[in-house]
Protein backbone atom coordinates (compact mmCIF):
# COMPACT_ATOMS: atom_id res chain seq x y z
CA UNK A 1 0.00 0.00 0.00
CA UNK A 2 1.34 3.42 -0.96
CA UNK A 3 2.00 5.60 2.07
CA UNK A 4 0.53 9.06 2.32
CA UNK A 5 4.05 10.54 2.19
CA UNK A 6 4.78 8.89 -1.17
CA UNK A 7 1.42 9.99 -2.51
CA UNK A 8 1.99 13.53 -1.25
CA UNK A 9 5.40 13.70 -2.92
CA UNK A 10 3.94 12.40 -6.17
CA UNK A 11 1.11 14.93 -6.26
CA UNK A 12 3.48 17.72 -5.25
CA UNK A 13 5.80 16.82 -8.14
CA UNK A 14 2.87 16.70 -10.56
CA UNK A 15 1.70 20.07 -9.28
CA UNK A 16 5.15 21.59 -9.79
CA UNK A 17 5.30 20.26 -13.36
CA UNK A 18 1.86 21.65 -14.17
CA UNK A 19 2.79 24.99 -12.63
CA UNK A 20 5.88 25.41 -14.78
CA UNK A 21 4.14 24.15 -17.91
CA UNK A 22 1.39 26.67 -17.29
CA UNK A 23 3.88 29.45 -16.61
CA UNK A 24 5.80 28.65 -19.80
CA UNK A 25 2.58 28.56 -21.83
CA UNK A 26 1.48 31.90 -20.43
CA UNK A 27 4.85 33.53 -21.06
CA UNK A 28 5.22 32.25 -24.62
CA UNK A 29 1.61 32.35 -25.89
CA UNK A 30 -0.50 34.88 -23.98
CA UNK A 31 -0.58 38.10 -26.05
CA UNK A 32 -0.15 40.52 -23.15
CA UNK A 33 2.46 38.52 -21.23
CA UNK A 34 5.76 40.34 -20.73
CA UNK A 35 7.49 37.57 -18.75
CA UNK A 36 9.92 36.91 -21.62
CA UNK A 37 10.20 40.58 -22.59
CA UNK A 38 8.16 43.58 -23.62
CA UNK A 39 5.50 43.15 -26.28
CA UNK A 40 2.70 45.45 -27.45
CA UNK A 41 -0.81 44.01 -27.33
CA UNK A 42 -2.81 47.24 -27.19
CA UNK A 43 -2.18 50.98 -27.48
CA UNK A 44 -2.94 53.10 -24.44
CA UNK A 45 -3.85 56.76 -24.36
CA UNK A 46 -4.79 57.31 -27.99
CA UNK A 47 -8.41 58.37 -27.63
CA UNK A 48 -10.93 56.17 -29.42
CA UNK A 49 -8.41 54.73 -31.87
CA UNK A 50 -8.46 51.03 -32.76
CA UNK A 51 -5.99 49.25 -35.00
CA UNK A 52 -6.71 46.85 -37.84
CA UNK A 53 -3.85 44.47 -38.58
CA UNK A 54 -3.57 41.68 -41.13
CA UNK A 55 -1.32 38.61 -40.99
CA UNK A 56 0.05 36.01 -43.42
CA UNK A 57 -0.03 38.00 -46.66
CA UNK A 58 0.52 39.23 -49.20
CA UNK A 59 -1.61 36.95 -51.36
CA UNK A 60 -4.27 37.05 -54.04
CA UNK A 61 -6.68 38.10 -51.26
CA UNK A 62 -4.82 41.24 -50.25
CA UNK A 63 -6.08 43.50 -53.03
CA UNK A 64 -9.70 42.77 -52.09
CA UNK A 65 -8.86 43.91 -48.56
CA UNK A 66 -7.14 47.02 -49.91
CA UNK A 67 -10.16 47.92 -52.02
CA UNK A 68 -12.44 47.80 -48.97
CA UNK A 69 -10.03 49.86 -46.88
CA UNK A 70 -9.68 52.43 -49.66
CA UNK A 71 -13.45 52.69 -50.03
CA UNK A 72 -13.74 53.65 -46.36
CA UNK A 73 -10.57 55.71 -46.10
CA UNK A 74 -9.04 53.33 -43.55
CA UNK A 75 -5.34 52.57 -43.21
CA UNK A 76 -4.14 49.35 -41.63
CA UNK A 77 -0.96 47.54 -40.63
CA UNK A 78 0.05 44.40 -42.53
CA UNK A 79 2.43 41.82 -41.06
CA UNK A 80 3.97 40.12 -44.08
CA UNK A 81 5.47 36.66 -44.49
CA UNK A 82 8.78 36.90 -46.33
CA UNK A 83 8.18 34.02 -48.74
CA UNK A 84 4.85 35.59 -49.67
CA UNK A 85 6.58 38.91 -50.26
CA UNK A 86 8.95 37.20 -52.69
CA UNK A 87 5.95 35.67 -54.48
CA UNK A 88 3.91 38.92 -54.58
CA UNK A 89 6.30 41.91 -54.57
CA UNK A 90 3.86 44.02 -56.59
CA UNK A 91 1.24 43.69 -53.85
CA UNK A 92 3.72 44.88 -51.23
CA UNK A 93 4.56 47.90 -53.35
CA UNK A 94 0.85 48.61 -53.68
CA UNK A 95 0.34 48.30 -49.92
CA UNK A 96 2.93 50.97 -49.31
CA UNK A 97 1.74 53.24 -52.12
CA UNK A 98 -1.80 53.15 -50.70
CA UNK A 99 -0.51 54.43 -47.35
CA UNK A 100 -0.54 51.30 -45.23
CA UNK A 101 2.16 50.25 -42.76
CA UNK A 102 4.04 46.99 -43.25
CA UNK A 103 5.69 44.85 -40.60
CA UNK A 104 7.20 41.38 -40.78
CA UNK A 105 5.76 38.03 -39.71
CA UNK A 106 8.92 35.92 -40.22
CA UNK A 107 10.09 34.56 -43.56
CA UNK A 108 8.69 31.02 -43.48
CA UNK A 109 5.83 31.34 -40.94
CA UNK A 110 7.06 28.59 -38.67
CA UNK A 111 7.55 28.45 -34.93
CA UNK A 112 10.67 30.46 -34.11
CA UNK A 113 12.41 28.00 -31.82
CA UNK A 114 15.74 28.85 -33.46
CA UNK A 115 17.25 30.84 -36.35
CA UNK A 116 15.19 33.82 -35.22
CA UNK A 117 17.68 36.41 -36.44
CA UNK A 118 17.99 34.92 -39.91
CA UNK A 119 14.20 34.61 -40.25
CA UNK A 120 13.75 38.27 -39.33
CA UNK A 121 16.62 39.48 -41.49
CA UNK A 122 15.34 37.56 -44.52
CA UNK A 123 11.81 38.90 -44.14
CA UNK A 124 13.00 42.49 -43.65
CA UNK A 125 15.24 42.21 -46.70
CA UNK A 126 12.38 40.82 -48.80
CA UNK A 127 10.19 43.82 -47.93
CA UNK A 128 13.02 46.26 -48.64
CA UNK A 129 13.59 44.68 -52.04
CA UNK A 130 9.88 44.74 -52.89
CA UNK A 131 8.91 48.23 -51.75
CA UNK A 132 12.07 50.08 -50.68
CA UNK A 133 10.89 50.45 -47.07
CA UNK A 134 12.43 49.09 -43.88
CA UNK A 135 9.87 47.50 -41.54
CA UNK A 136 10.07 48.36 -37.84
CA UNK A 137 7.34 46.04 -36.53
CA UNK A 138 7.42 42.28 -35.96
CA UNK A 139 4.71 39.78 -35.10
CA UNK A 140 5.87 36.24 -34.28
CA UNK A 141 4.04 33.43 -36.09
CA UNK A 142 1.14 32.12 -33.97
CA UNK A 143 2.08 34.70 -31.35
CA UNK A 144 4.65 32.25 -29.98
CA UNK A 145 7.86 33.76 -28.65
CA UNK A 146 10.78 32.84 -26.45
CA UNK A 147 13.31 35.14 -24.77
CA UNK A 148 15.73 34.84 -27.68
CA UNK A 149 12.92 35.58 -30.17
CA UNK A 150 12.28 38.93 -28.51
CA UNK A 151 16.00 39.59 -28.14
CA UNK A 152 16.53 38.97 -31.86
CA UNK A 153 13.70 41.39 -32.65
CA UNK A 154 15.22 44.10 -30.46
CA UNK A 155 18.63 43.58 -32.06
CA UNK A 156 16.99 44.01 -35.47
CA UNK A 157 15.31 47.26 -34.31
CA UNK A 158 11.89 45.63 -34.52
CA UNK A 159 9.07 46.29 -32.05
CA UNK A 160 7.17 43.09 -31.25
CA UNK A 161 3.42 43.54 -31.69
CA UNK A 162 0.77 40.99 -30.77
CA UNK A 163 -2.95 41.68 -30.41
CA UNK A 164 -5.84 42.21 -28.03
CA UNK A 165 -8.68 41.00 -30.28
CA UNK A 166 -8.38 37.71 -32.18
CA UNK A 167 -11.70 36.73 -33.84
CA UNK A 168 -10.34 33.60 -35.58
CA UNK A 169 -11.57 34.94 -38.90
CA UNK A 170 -9.94 32.08 -40.81
CA UNK A 171 -12.35 29.63 -39.14
CA UNK A 172 -15.44 31.81 -38.68
CA UNK A 173 -18.42 32.92 -40.73
CA UNK A 174 -19.00 36.53 -41.73
CA UNK A 175 -21.58 36.94 -38.96
CA UNK A 176 -19.26 35.45 -36.34
CA UNK A 177 -16.37 37.70 -37.37
CA UNK A 178 -18.51 40.83 -37.17
CA UNK A 179 -19.97 39.82 -33.81
CA UNK A 180 -16.60 38.97 -32.26
CA UNK A 181 -14.88 42.14 -33.43
CA UNK A 182 -17.64 44.63 -32.64
CA UNK A 183 -18.33 42.89 -29.34
CA UNK A 184 -14.70 43.22 -28.28
CA UNK A 185 -13.97 46.79 -29.30
CA UNK A 186 -12.38 49.06 -26.72
CA UNK A 187 -10.08 52.05 -27.15
CA UNK A 188 -6.60 50.93 -28.12
CA UNK A 189 -7.38 47.36 -29.17
CA UNK A 190 -5.27 45.74 -31.85
CA UNK A 191 -7.41 43.54 -34.09
CA UNK A 192 -5.81 40.72 -36.05
CA UNK A 193 -7.33 39.40 -39.28
CA UNK A 194 -5.73 37.24 -41.98
CA UNK A 195 -5.23 37.97 -45.68
CA UNK A 196 -3.05 34.95 -46.51
CA UNK A 197 -3.68 32.18 -49.01
CA UNK A 198 -6.98 30.31 -49.06
CA UNK A 199 -10.61 31.34 -48.89
CA UNK A 200 -10.87 34.69 -47.08
CA UNK A 201 -14.28 35.67 -48.45
CA UNK A 202 -15.94 35.73 -45.02
CA UNK A 203 -13.34 38.14 -43.67
CA UNK A 204 -13.51 40.41 -46.72
CA UNK A 205 -17.32 40.47 -46.52
CA UNK A 206 -17.19 41.24 -42.79
CA UNK A 207 -14.74 44.11 -43.16
CA UNK A 208 -17.19 46.84 -44.30
CA UNK A 209 -19.59 45.92 -41.50
CA UNK A 210 -16.76 46.06 -38.96
CA UNK A 211 -15.67 49.50 -40.14
CA UNK A 212 -19.21 50.88 -40.23
CA UNK A 213 -20.13 49.38 -36.86
CA UNK A 214 -16.98 50.66 -35.18
CA UNK A 215 -17.52 54.16 -36.52
CA UNK A 216 -21.11 54.15 -35.31
CA UNK A 217 -19.69 53.50 -31.83
CA UNK A 218 -17.33 56.46 -32.15
CA UNK A 219 -14.12 54.54 -32.88
CA UNK A 220 -11.52 55.64 -35.40
CA UNK A 221 -9.04 53.43 -37.23
CA UNK A 222 -5.32 54.13 -37.21
CA UNK A 223 -2.02 52.46 -38.05
CA UNK A 224 0.71 51.22 -35.74
CA UNK A 225 4.12 52.86 -35.66
CA UNK A 226 6.81 52.71 -32.97
CA UNK A 227 7.54 56.42 -33.10
CA UNK A 228 3.97 57.63 -32.56
CA UNK A 229 1.68 55.12 -30.89
CA UNK A 230 3.99 52.51 -29.40
CA UNK A 231 6.39 54.82 -27.64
Amino acid sequence: MVSWRVAARFFFAVGVVFFFVGLFSYASWWPSSALFGRVVSRVEGDGRAVFLTFDDGPSENTRAVLDVLDAYGVRATFFLVGRQVVAHPDVVEELVSRGHVVGVHSFSHRFLWRNCSSEMAASVEAVKMAANVTPSLFRPPYGFRLPWTLSAARNANLTTVLWSLFPRDYASSEEEIVRKVLGGLEPGVIIVLHDGEGNRSSMVAALPRIIEGAREEGFVFDVLSPGRVLG
